[in-house]
């Protein structure tokens, strides 16, 4: 089986992807042991997934039975098989999509206040202002803001894996996207470019200088490793280091469950609660319309409320009779 992963490898764009189905695949392998794909059944899928019930959460059993199939799949298309003993396999039913924590709109500010005085503040603050993903903030570049338009490009995302190490890939759409932001988003961009600025140019924060004569490199990050002069001002900040970072001040802030991804979450909730339609949001965040509705709609708990009004509105128009 593990010939027929690097056949589903080759046709992924994220490394790590697929690096992580050849972690869930080898539960399959460890179960089936030297039986030969042909003698493979059903029934011995459906014991597999069975087996893992007291072991996983029913998310992991279902991307076992997923990276399973997909080798399966593989050995179907080179001829090795006539048919995919998983298609007649029961599976795993997730009952319901992990939608996480909402933090509602009206917190933001209090949240982003939280972290005043910590590393992370930027880094939040620019996650509920765009919805990027944590590892699309971590690679953005200087160069990928525009100051004069106010618009900032998410062009790649910090990819970690074993095989590869650390390295930048497009972002999980496969495409790199623009998006419009705030007066207060740019000036959070232009503290980060003074700050680098005064580094590279060797002056203190007190210091009288004009920094437009500094010259940044073009593949300067904004938010670089805590200690940047010894690693260079292109190496992105350790992404597992900023989540870890992340919880426990959530913790301390009242929010025990919210995660760093939740962040997106919270602002496309924001966004759609605000009226703006699912398309835009979509596109700003990097989402196919129909992965936002299914992934985030329920999350907008007041969108009912706000059809109830509407719909009270068409019923309150007083119309004149022809």
């Amino acid at each position: 089986m593990p010939t027929f992963l690097s056949l589903v490898e080759a046709k992924r764009r994220n490394a790590r992807t697929a690096e992580y189905y050849q972690h869930k695949l080898r539960y399959a392998i460890d179960a089936f042991g030297d039986l030969r794909l042909q003698k493979i059944t059903p029934s011995d899928i459906d014991k597999l997934t069975s087996d893992l019930k007291d072991k996983l959460s029913e998310s992991s059993r279902r991307h076992v039975f997923v990276s399973t199939k997909a080798c399966l799949n593989a050995a179907v298309r080179k001829g090795f098989l006539a048919r995919n003993p998983a298609d007649r396999a029961e599976g795993v039913d997730v009952d319901e999509v992990e939608i996480g924590e909402i933090l509602p709109a009206a917190e933001f500010r209090a949240f982003i206040d939280g972290f005043k005085g910590h590393s992370l503040q930027t880094i939040v603050a620019v996650a509920l202002h765009t919805g990027a993903r944590r590892n699309e903030i971590l690679a953005i570049r200087h160069s990928d803001v525009d100051y004069v338009a106010g618009r900032l490009r998410i062009a790649r995302a910090v990819e970690r894996t074993k095989k590869h190490g650390t390295r930048f890939k497009t972002p999980k759409s496969g495409k790199s996207r623009e998006l419009s932001i705030d007066s207060e988003l740019l000036a959070i961009f232009k503290a980060e470019r003074e700050r680098l600025a005064r580094l590279i140019a060797g002056v203190e924060p007190s210091d009288v200088v004009d920094l437009k004569l500094v010259k940044l490199p073009p593949d300067a990050l904004v938010f670089q490793p805590l200690r940047v002069g010894s690693v260079g001002y292109d190496k992105p900040r350790n992404d597992a280091d900023v989540s870890r970072d992340f919880r426990k001040v959530a913790l301390k802030l009242g929010y025990p469950r919210l995660r760093f991804h939740d962040l997106r979450g919270s602002h496309e909730t924001a966004l759609l609660e605000a009226g703006v339609p699912v398309h835009v949001v979509a596109a700003r965040c990097g989402h196919s319309p129909q992965m936002l509705l299914k992934t985030y709609a329920e999350r907008t708990s007041t969108a009912d409320a706000s059809a109830a009004l509407a719909v009270a509105g068409v019923f309150s128009t007083k119309r004149p009779m022809s």
